[in-house]
């Protein structure tokens, strides 16, 4: 009963609450380790902006690897596809906001700011960006691209923290460049489909 349950799940939901998940996890494993990673969120006029343009470097990244036609990125691509359409075909924009949001402040704060954080603490800065990095590539490991892939995303994301002593800007660029990618992907899958086989 409970297998045929987990099976009907909407995987949308899954994926949402997954990533909403991420959040209380994160600040459940902070405070043994003496972490207040939510005093990291630091609001000003110029965070969205700097926010916006930090994700440009990753957005065009993306486009030049597209078109490239890179062999590894394929390989991405024709495994992170399907599962977009599966997770958000039929969601609209509220759909991608909603997950992108929650994995931009869910992965950031466990990655970022209790991960990165506690080892830094712990044996270094580099040594921190470092594990952080490779556990955010651990966790999106589909494929051994896609795990080289998150890692040096998750190297960029945690030298913005580490530059910056500010986790908000991490998660709005997360935030972003998961929207951004997702949309893209979804509007790929699209123009695939008119074209046909």
């Amino acid at each position: 009963m409970m297998g045929n349950r987990l099976r009907a799940a909407d995987p949308f939901l899954v994926a949402a609450v997954f990533e909403a998940a991420l959040i209380p996890l994160a600040l459940v494993l902070a405070i043994p380790l003496g972490l207040q990673p939510w005093q990291a969120f630091r609001v000003s006029p110029g965070t969205l902006l700097l926010a916006v343009a930090l994700t440009i470097p990753l957005i065009a990244a993306l486009a030049v690897c597209a078109r490239l036609g890179a062999v590894w990125f394929g390989e991405i691509d024709a495994l992170v596809r399907p599962l977009i359409e599966s997770l958000f075909r039929g969601r609209g924009v509220t759909g991608v906001v909603v997950v992108s949001v929650l994995a931009g402040i869910g992965e950031e704060l466990l990655f970022r700011g209790v991960i990165q954080e506690a080892v830094s603490a712990s044996v270094g800065a580099w040594p921190g960006l470092l594990v952080a990095s490779v556990a955010f590539g651990l966790m999106h490991a589909l494929s051994r691209a896609y795990f080289w892939l998150a890692t040096a995303m998750g190297l960029y994301l945690g030298a913005l923290y580490q530059a910056t002593d500010n986790l908000l800007l991490p998660v709005l660029v997360h935030g972003l460049y998961d929207a951004v990618a997702i949309g893209y992907l979804l509007l790929a899958s699209d123009r695939s489909a008119e074209q046909g086989p």
